[in-house]
């Protein structure tokens, strides 16, 4: 399957998933996500704000402030230009053009950290680390540019077990996720 079939095919099925599964099933994964020694040794998580049907990872995220961790959430600049601003509350977002929620441009809040776990968002995954994204790249070259730096990433990603695939043809721009959690098992 290619990439826009896997995005059409995972679209739909987060569409059918009902609010009462997405919330527990998010409870379980944030207990599995925050059981990782990555996550434990983390001074600072670097996660996504959740937009539809995603994973809920706003429970993570207060579960973070919690254990003493810095936060930081993206916001999309320009054309292919993505960062991440600290955050200490849920107030104060905006809604981009597409929707999703983001922190407003404040450079005194503009992340800045060296050794990172982040969170990687997707709509596919497979057992080799591969990821299907939403299809505008801003990760993989807000990553790149950010190891260009000397920035250190820990990337694991949240999914359902329907997002897990055979396999994805993946590019050479691709950058792999680190882990898999899902509610039953981290790969």
């Amino acid at each position: 399957m290619e990439k826009k079939e896997i995005r059409a095919l995972m679209r739909r099925q987060k569409q059918a998933l009902t609010e009462d599964f997405v919330a527990d099933y998010s409870r379980r994964v944030t207990q599995r996500f925050t059981a990782l020694p990555e996550y434990e040794r983390a001074r600072v998580l670097y996660a996504y704000l959740t937009f539809n049907e995603e994973i809920r990872t706003d429970g993570l995220i207060r579960r973070a402030w919690a254990d003493g961790k810095r936060v930081a959430v993206p916001r999309v600049l320009g054309k292919g230009v993505m960062e991440f601003y600290y955050i200490d509350s849920f107030d104060g977002f905006i809604t981009s053009a597409f929707g999703v929620p983001e922190p407003p441009e404040d450079p005194a809040k503009l992340a800045d950290e060296r050794d990172v776990l982040l969170l990687m968002p997707g709509l596919a995954f497979d057992r080799a680390h591969n990821r299907v994204g939403y299809g505008g790249g801003f990760y993989d070259r807000y990553i790149e540019r950010g190891e260009a730096a000397g920035t250190v990433f820990f990337k694991p990603a949240l999914a359902y077990p329907f997002q897990i695939v055979d396999g994805i043809d993946a590019q050479e721009h691709d950058i792999r996720v680190d882990a898999v959690i899902t509610a039953d098992e981290v790969f």
